[in-house]
Parts: structure tokens; sequence; C-alpha cells
């Protein structure tokens, strides 16, 4: 079967004989024919048969020609129907009229069969050219429907992986500007277990839904691993672990993780790939900066032993500013670039700290003058204001119904090459929660073992001093001594017993910590912390002071025991509130 015999043919005459002589003509070529007398009746059989060409005479008795063909071609919409006039005449004005009406060709009466065929032959070419245009312009008006679809539902889904309830955390402030619907940059806030803040900025390779893909495993990683208590270090290790085994070749996530330790007035922080993170001091001006120092993540399996973390000391009304590298290589209309020394200038030279970010934000907006976006631009702000944030991690985890209070001892012992190699606290307070559930006090019990477990290792085996803590200097200083004798440390351990046994309205929990280090004169301590509370040593245990019943040095100092009553209503019977 050839392609001609599929295509219908409307011959409109009110000459029988012409419509006879064309039918028989067209027949034989092996179209398929219908005929009108009038236009009405070409018009109405046009409707109903939607033939591919029409063959129009232009006088005619009802409804001419003309008016037939332009209600055919209004019918025809989009779609190409030739129409090809019979016509006697050879005046000028009535074959522009026959264009002007919507014709496409013309044929002399009598007519002439090979010059019909041609030149029908001729617009059916065009005709099925415009069919397959409509087709395929048709096509991918629903595949772009689809894909804005799925787009928005990705971006649904995205969001709301993105975006936990960090509400209540209301010192950081945040500008998300994608490029496209899906952005390659991740911005994930959330607070630890002990009432810090932690806030990820990320940049994947690229913008769009190839940069946008690996953002569902940052999160599972970044929100499940802070919500246990683990480190940084922790959970960046593990977001490359997993990032390696699935990014393709040239695609990698540069990011900072930033954690604002609210109680130390410290900033805790791990920078790779990505533009210089900043604090804007008080009084305006950088008072620290943030450069990269490792790699970003996804592009080698494991990193280096060198990647860890830096400390700097802050004071209330500091603050900490985050970019991805789409703000210092926006462009304006001209090609001009927007650049990190306006960026600094424009926020760390403002008189007013308070209104530096929104300005920052003003600025680039007036900058690009509405140029079309190259790159995702993503900025944080977060306000060392010496508030904790009200709610804490519980919003990051799923609650669990605790268990019935029972019996129970638990003993650990970790030596120096455990104490190097992990942070075993996620682990314990994730081992409490399976044996007594818990769950509404494991930010309490966090909190009291984290700072007895510093104690023990900081003070106790590591011999640092937290007065070294009291000027910016030593502070990092400090936090530098730690690293170096840690991995110096050739002989020690860490024993960690914990007991519980259950009460009328739920149970206590003794927390027993014991360290190899030479102890220290508690009894001194003892009298000087509650004047001391305010100093930056000290605070972390008169902290688990309020939370606990009691806390108790024993020996020589390098034994604590302390004791949390904990009830089923969420309540704990701390020291201020008597035993």
């Amino acid at each position: 079967m050839t392609t001609t015999q599929a295509l219908k043919v409307l011959v409109v005459d009110d000459e029988a004989t012409t419509r006879l002589m064309i039918r028989a003509n067209l027949v034989r070529e092996s179209y398929d024919v219908i005929s009108a007398e009038d236009g009405e009746q070409a018009v109405a059989l046009f409707e109903r048969e939607r033939p591919q060409a029409v063959i129009m005479d232009l006088e005619m008795p009802v409804m001419d020609g003309y008016e037939a063909t332009q209600e055919i071609k209004r019918m025809a919409g989009d779609l190409f129907v030739p129409v090809i006039f019979l016509t006697a005449t050879l005046d000028e004005d009535a074959l522009v009229r026959c264009i002007e009406c919507g014709g496409d060709d013309f044929l002399s009466k009598p007519v002439s069969n090979p010059v019909l065929l041609a030149k029908l032959s001729a617009q059916l070419r065009i005709y099925q050219m415009t069919e397959t245009m409509i087709t395929q312009r048709d096509e991918l008006r629903l595949n772009q429907i689809q894909n804005e679809q799925d787009m928005r539902i990705a971006e649904k889904v995205f969001a709301r992986m993105v975006n936990q309830d960090t509400s209540e955390i209301g010192n950081v402030r945040k500008l998300v500007s994608p490029a496209s619907v899906l952005s390659g940059d991740v911005l994930l806030v959330t607070t630890a277990p002990n009432g810090s803040v932690r806030v990820l900025l990320g940049d994947f390779t690229g913008h769009g839904l190839s940069a946008a893909i690996g953002t569902p495993l940052v999160c599972e990683v970044f929100y499940g691993m802070t919500a246990k208590g683990f480190s940084i270090v922790d959970v960046v290790n593990e977001m490359n672990k997993k990032l390696h085994k699935v990014l393709p070749t040239g695609l990698f996530f540069a990011c900072v993780v930033l954690q604002l330790e609210i109680g130390e007035d410290r900033l805790t922080s791990w920078c790779g790939g990505i533009p210089d993170a900043m604090v804007r001091g008080v009084n305006g001006g950088i008072k620290h900066r943030i450069p990269s120092r490792n790699l970003a993540l996804g592009i080698v399996g494991k990193l280096g032993a060198n990647s860890g973390t830096t400390s700097h000391s802050l004071e209330v009304g500091d603050r900490i500013l985050a970019c991805s590298d789409g703000l210092a290589e926006a462009f304006n209309p001209d090609g001009e670039l927007f650049g990190q020394k306006r960026l600094e200038k424009i926020y760390c030279e403002h008189p007013d700290s308070e209104a530096a970010f929104d300005q920052l934000s003003r600025s680039i907006a007036d900058f690009t003058e509405g140029e079309e976006q190259t790159d995702d631009i993503t900025m944080v702000e977060i306000v060392h204001d010496g508030r904790c944030p009200e709610k804490l991690a519980v919003g990051a985890v799923e609650k669990e119904g605790d268990l019935r209070a029972a019996d129970w001892e638990a003993h650990f012992k970790f030596g120096v090459e455990t104490l190097r190699a992990i942070d075993p606290l996620p682990l314990i307070v994730q081992l409490l929660a399976e044996i007594q559930g818990l769950s509404q006090h494991r930010e309490h019990i966090y909190t009291i073992l984290a700072e007895l477990f510093r104690n023990s290792l900081d003070h106790g085996l590591l011999g640092l001093d937290s007065i070294l803590k009291q000027t910016p200097d030593g502070f990092e200083k400090y936090y530098q001594l730690r690293e170096e004798r840690l991995a110096a440390l050739s002989e020690g351990m860490i024993r960690i017993e914990l007991q519980h046994e259950p009460r009328t309205t739920g149970g206590r929990l003794l927390i027993l910590l014991e360290d190899s280090g030479p102890g220290f004169d508690y009894g001194e301590w003892e009298n000087s912390w509650l004047s001391d509370l305010r100093a930056k040593s000290g605070r972390g245990i008169a902290l688990v002071q309020t939370l606990c019943e009691s806390v108790t040095y024993l020996g020589d100092g390098s034994s604590v025991c302390a004791s949390y009553i904990w009830d089923h209503d969420g309540d704990a019977q701390g020291a201020s509130e008597g035993t």
C-alpha cells in the first residue's frame, strides 16, 4: 500500500461533470475521494470526514468557495489542509481574494489532469510534513507537561527532606535561590542532642535534577547521625563514603558544616571545596575566616587523616555567614562579576549587624537586575545570641514509647586506639534507647554523658587545662593541643558503667566514669564552681549538676558518679529541685 492510498480528497463543484471527471482521475491514482455540490455541503462534509486536501470551485450556489474555504481553514486549526481553487477567471482581484481567504494554489478550468495531480501531490507533501511537525510538537508538549509535573513532585519531596522542623531555631537566617526547579545547593539545619545548632551548606556540581540526585543521601546521613550525637567528622566521613559509591565521575559535593556550641561560645567547622565562611564580629569586620582545607565529598573513597574540624571562640553577638559559590560568581547584565570582596565588604562593613544579611540579599538582587541565574545561590547566617534553641533534636527523632523500667547494668571500657578512632557516645545513647527507651530524656542523658566523658578525656587523660579557653588565642590552642595529645597518647583508658533501677514513676540511671589519669583536687573545685558558673571552664559540669540528682567525684578525682532520675512524663529531678 502506498502513502496516497490513505489520503482523502474533498472535491467541491456545482458542476456534476467536473466532479465526476476529477473523481475518476483521483480514484485511478488511489485517492479516497468525497464530493460536494456547494460550499455549505463542503463545510459539513469536511467536519465529518476530515479530508487531507480540498479542491474547491469559486462560484457556487448557497455558499461560494471563498466563504467555504475560510470556514474549512478555521476548522482545520493548526493542521495545514491545502485548498486548491478551480477557476476560469484570470482576474487579479479574484486571485488575490483566493489567497486572502486561505487558498493555497489555483487550477484553471478546464482541468488538466497531470497538472492537477502534480499540484495535489506537492500540497500533500506539505500537509504530511506539517502533520508530522504538529504530532512531534504535541508529543513534546505532553513530555514537557509530564516533566513539569515530575519536577514539581520532586521539588516537594526534596523540600520535605531538606526542611525538617527547624522553626524553633530562630537564630538561623537563610536565602535559597535555585537556578532551576531543583537546586544543586543543599541547606540543612538541625540541633544536636546537646542543644548545639548544626548547619550544613553544600553545593553539588552543576544544578537541576542531576545535581540534586545526591540530596536524599546527604539528608539521611546528616539528620540521622546528628540526632544520635555523632560528631561532625563522623557525619562528614559517612557522607563522603556513601557519595563516593553512588556519584558518577565528575559529580561531587562541596560543603561546609558549622556547629554553634552555644554554652561554650564555640564554633566548630569542617569546610571542603566551598568558598570561605566567615565570622562577623560584634562590631563588624571579619573576626574569623573559615577557609576550605579539605577535598569536596565524593571525590575519594576515604578522607585524609588531617581532614578534621577547626574551632573558634565566639562572643554573644557574633554572626557566622556561609555562601555557595553562586553568590560570588553571579554576573550583572554587563558581564561584571559580583565577587568575594564585594560580598565581604557589604556583609562585614555594614554598620548595622542586624541588617547586614538583608542588605547582602538586596545587593545581589540589585546587582543582577533580574538577569537569569546561571547557578544556584544559597547563603545562611547563624547568630550567636546566647540562647539555646527551645527545642532540641527531639523533633528530628522519631519518638518511641519508653519501655518498662527494669534493673540492668552495662559496662564499657575504651582503650587508646578506640578513643582515637571513634566517638562512643552515640552508640551508648542508642543502646540506652534500645534497652530502656527514654526518648524524652535522650537529650539530657546525652548532655550528661558528653560532659563527663569530655572531662575524663580532655583533663584526665590528655591533661588539658580549661583556663586556656578563656582567651581567643588560647581557645584555638586548646583544641590544637587536644588533637596533638590524642594522636600522641600511648596508654590510658576510660571506663563507663551504667546502672539502672526502676522507681514508682520511672527510674534512676547511675552513670559512673573512670579514667586512668592522675585525677584532680575536686574538693577545691567543688568549693569554687558555683561562683564561677559564668567562666568558660566549669560551665559544662554546672549544667550537668542542674540535670542530675547528684554529681559526685570519687577517690583521687579520676572517677565521677552522676545520678539521673527520670519519670514517664518526661521530667527529670535535678540538683536544684532537691532529692
